[in-house]
């Protein structure tokens, strides 16, 4: 620990709680766009098609599925593997710089499968899976089989996961459109949108089992769980071998969704959005640096990708999403590592704190960190939420005593929290919103939930009847 580390203020649990709740438009719902908002997130969470519909609507006031939909049908937000080698719903401008700046990450996945790639040119495949995508658009099945005509010894399944380790490949719509449904179908980030990223610096180290931050499960070339909607129809390779800190499983895990429900800011953010001033959109990342501290280029742009921003603006953007956040919390956020480097460029426009541990924890100076007192309403969150995965230490929402509770086997649910930390599980199942709590809810928290539920239940299915029922406390 640093000099400045041990006289650095302590935030207690509480009040890491309640400033990352602020940051995450979970203590109040927000006024801003769908658009602005998945900007401000740096991402949804979208393993399943549904979640990024939820969490907006756990987000923000007056948001409508179909706000987000129409934003998917223009292409102004995609669906790409980025951190942690999972689906996230984008925005244009963050599909075509987050994705390369995690590319060392998609490169160590590669390695699990080299094996299956003996004799096979992986910049050849590349070249040749992306004339096939952008072609027109392609299954995981047509390219696998396209691909094994040029390479017939290679294992199939490790020439897709290449293709998809190589390229910037977006699902096409109507994947990931409310209320409709689609086979996956993929053509490349620059394709669909129109364009490419902009100049490429150099890009942080992808982490090895090694170096792997604590509660992210090291990258393994597992099988996917029986009907698991993978990204292009292939297994990501960040499947955990055990449970990550804060007992969610790997993202890879098929969900439990809410049963019977359909598949599923162009403007300065108002005054009371979350985040500090002075921190870049996707726009303008590529231009930050810290002060004093030049740009630094890579000789070589990143395979299928041409260029990604500094992870400096990144780091800024993670904060004012996630923060106050230490150096590990990033790593695990976007599956990185050796981000450090970063952090002390940019020390000089940060403020440290430090946990109940001794932790340094940075932040942005003018970032809300409310009092650890302020009220937090009940909330209803998809499985995979990225509240519950974008920290090293997730005790600051997942209580100790509940770890490993959210999710059974390869199954992942969806999960509610009271007074801001997580407290139990949630699914719509014949006709009805089953709440299950971890642990004994009071008469007004179970009031408050209910009404929760409503104004869900309202948003997501207006005109639909369901009753709320409490279930039998989750063992």
């Amino acid at each position: 620990m640093t000099k400045t580390t041990a006289t650095a203020p302590v935030l207690g649990t509480r009040a890491l709680n309640r400033a990352t709740l602020g940051r995450q438009l979970l203590l109040r719902r927000s006024p801003l766009s769908a658009k602005a908002a998945v900007e401000h997130l740096l991402g949804l969470q979208a393993q399943n098609v549904k979640p990024p519909y939820y969490a907006l609507a756990a987000r923000l006031d007056g948001f409508t599925p179909e706000e987000l939909s129409g934003l998917m049908a223009d292409r102004e937000v995609v669906r790409i593997v980025t951190m942690r080698s999972t689906i996230h719903t984008h925005t244009a401008a963050d599909a075509l710089t987050l994705r390369p700046l995690v590319q060392p990450a998609r490169d160590r996945e590669l390695t699990n499968f080299r094996r299956g790639l003996v004799g096979v040119d992986l910049e050849r495949l590349a070249a040749l899976a992306r004339d096939l995508v952008e072609a027109e658009p392609r299954t995981m099945k047509q390219l696998r089989d396209a691909l094994q005509t040029e390479w017939p010894d290679a294992d199939p399944q490790a020439l897709a996961i290449a293709a998809r380790c190589k390229l910037p490949l977006v699902q096409v719509t109507p994947r990931g459109l409310w209320g409709r449904s689609g086979q996956v179908a993929l053509t490349t980030a620059e394709h669909w949108l129109g364009r490419g990223p902009a100049a490429r610096p150099a890009t942080p180290t992808a982490t090895s089992p090694a170096e792997t931050a604590p509660g992210t499960a090291a990258s393994a070339a597992t099988a996917p769980a029986p009907g698991m909607p993978f990204a292009e129809g292939v297994p990501s390779t960040s499947a955990a071998a055990i449970p990550p800190a804060g007992g969610e499983p790997a993202e890879t895990a098929s969900a439990v969704t809410p049963s019977g429900v359909a598949a599923s800011a162009e403007t300065a953010p108002p005054s009371d959005v979350p985040f500090a001033e002075g921190v870049p959109s996707a726009e303008t990342a590529s231009a930050v640096t810290a002060p004093g501290a030049a740009s630094s280029a890579a000789s070589a742009p990143a395979p299928g990708a041409g260029a990604a921003p500094a992870p400096d603006a990144t780091v800024l953007r993670y904060l004012a999403a996630f923060g106050p956040a230490s150096v590990k919390d990033m790593q695990t956020w976007a599956g990185l590592t050796r981000l450090r480097e970063a952090f002390e460029r940019l020390s000089p426009q940060l403020v440290t704190f430090r946990d109940e541990r001794g932790v340094e924890l940075f932040d942005l100076p003018e970032a809300p960190r409310p009092d650890a007192d302020t009220p937090a309403p009940p909330r209803f969150l998809p499985e995979f939420d990225n509240l519950l995965l974008s920290h090293a230490d997730r005790t600051r929402v997942v209580p100790a005593e509940y770890w490993g509770r959210s999710w059974v086997g390869n199954q992942a649910y969806c999960t509610f929290l009271v007074d801001g930390f997580l407290a139990g599980v949630w699914r719509l199942a014949e006709g009805a919103l089953v709440i299950e709590p971890f642990g004994t809810l009071t008469k007004a928290q179970r009031a408050d939930l209910a009404e929760e539920g409503v104004r869900m239940l309202d948003t997501m299915h207006p005109g639909s009847s369901y009753d709320i029922r409490f279930g039998t406390v989750v063992a």
